[in-house]
């Protein structure tokens, strides 16, 4: 079977992605920023901010899924927002520039996006030829494509999934949204007429794998085919833990005074078509949103 190396293992898209290749029969190797995490064997200790890179990680590899990148669900204050950029850019630079100097040869990498790159738009079904928004998430998104597609240039092939909102019982989103419904806390986040592109965490897991057997290049939406609105997500989370919505909604300008700039999580309406994806034969196996709480 293919070797992998991952980075961003420790997230919980990664923790799953990395369940799954190994679970697939994948050899996985891991980076890992903490040096007493690293062994030497399954983990390798790398830090792009200090340019740090054990090279022995890169031995007998075939691919690189790289996921690294900060946690957005955090306050974003100036200091935050600029470690949610550079964990993604200047990490991806530092990984093209060891790969480059020191010739390493890899089959191809694979990495991940969101479809923040869209922006607030009202525009549905948008592919993947859409324009960029002009928010800060848009701009996280669209320059961290930019630094994987340097791989090209030396002939690596590039595959880039932008992902909608991973539906995972294990945190994420699901863990934000649902926590005050699962104490009685029924609310409403604002009007809830947005629309939010999703993907349950079998299939995104299943998309990188998929992506290595078809050998895909290119950028593909990573996101189910039934968009749902803020609304029907509440909803659906309270019919999933037996609750009742029975506050009044939490106003908009409420939320975003608490959250800040990190409100656009919440409110970006965001309807995204997935065929490109589907053309490669690739076949979702959860596009119901109760069903897929339940994964």
């Amino acid at each position: 079977m293919p070797s992998v190396l991952l980075t961003g293992a420790s997230g919980m898209i990664g923790q799953a992605i990395h369940k799954h290749l190994i679970m697939g029969g994948f050899t996985v190797r891991i980076l890992v920023r903490d040096r007493k995490k690293a062994d030497g064997k399954n983990s390798f200790f790398w830090d792009y901010l200090s340019e740090e890179i054990d090279l022995k990680a890169f031995e007998n590899m075939d691919y690189i899924i790289h996921l690294s990148g900060a946690n957005v669900s955090k306050r974003w204050t100036f200091k935050y927002k600029k470690e949610i950029y550079d964990s993604r850019i200047m990490s991806t630079d530092f990984l093209f520039q060891t790969i480059k100097n020191r010739n390493i040869r890899i089959k191809k990498i694979l990495s991940v996006s969101g479809t923040g790159y869209y922006g607030n738009t009202p525009t549905t079904g948008l592919l993947e030829s859409s324009p960029t928004g002009n928010d800060f998430l848009s701009m996280v998104c669209r320059d961290w494509e930019n630094s994987v597609k340097q791989f090209s240039t030396l002939k690596i092939p590039v595959c880039i999934f932008r992902v909608g909102v991973v539906i995972s019982r294990k945190g994420g989103f699901i863990k934000r949204v649902g926590t005050p419904l699962k104490y009685f806390l029924g609310v409403h986040l604002g009007p809830g007429k947005q629309m939010v592109s999703w993907i349950s965490m079998i299939d995104l897991c299943r998309l990188f794998t998929h992506a290595i057997e078809k050998n895909l290049t290119g950028i593909f939406n990573a996101t189910a085919s039934t968009p749902i609105t803020m609304r029907q997500i509440d909803d659906s989370l309270a019919q999933y833990y037996h609750r009742k919505i029975w506050l009044p909604a939490i106003p908009e300008w409420f939320i975003k005074l608490v959250l800040g700039e990190m409100s656009a999580i919440v409110f970006t309406n965001c309807h995204t078509r997935n065929e490109k994806i589907k053309n490669t034969r690739f076949t979702f196996e959860q596009e119901d949103f109760i069903r897929a709480l339940a994964q």
